[in-house]
């Protein structure tokens, strides 16, 4: 197995946590169904298949979806500390936003994932 068919560890720690919300808000819509709340269960749907689409993308090492992931990290932190009645699931919300963006640029094997690669020479026909 060559280096670039795994992601390094703190990426795939960031996607981890970040499907876990994901996967919350595919619940969202299941149990949406069931109460037939139509535009919640189509919302929650589509943000569910953004999320699993940006996890296959950090999986790749797609620099739009690192980039995506952290303004969703900065705006968790951002929304679990700006309310101060949102208590504990606060921060929560924020601990979880913190450790996605931190684990996405702070350490040097992250940063190289996502680092722009040079196309491999093309043979002539």
């Amino acid at each position: 197995m060559t280096p670039r068919e795994k992601p390094p560890a703190p990426v795939v720690v960031a996607m981890v946590l970040f499907e876990l919300c994901v996967a919350v808000v595919f619940l969202i819509s299941v149990v949406g169904i069931f109460y037939r709340l139509w535009p919640l269960v189509l919302l929650a749907a589509l943000a569910a298949f953004a999320g699993f689409s940006t996890g296959q993308g950090l999986w790749r090492g797609w620099r739009g979806s690192r980039v995506f992931l952290i303004v969703v990290g900065v705006f968790l932190v951002l929304a679990g500390l700006s309310v101060p009645e949102y208590g504990l699931f606060g921060l929560v919300a924020a601990g979880f936003g913190m450790a996605m963006a931190v684990l996405l640029v702070v350490p040097a094997s992250s940063r190289a994932w996502f680092a722009v690669r040079q196309a491999p020479p093309r043979r002539p026909r």
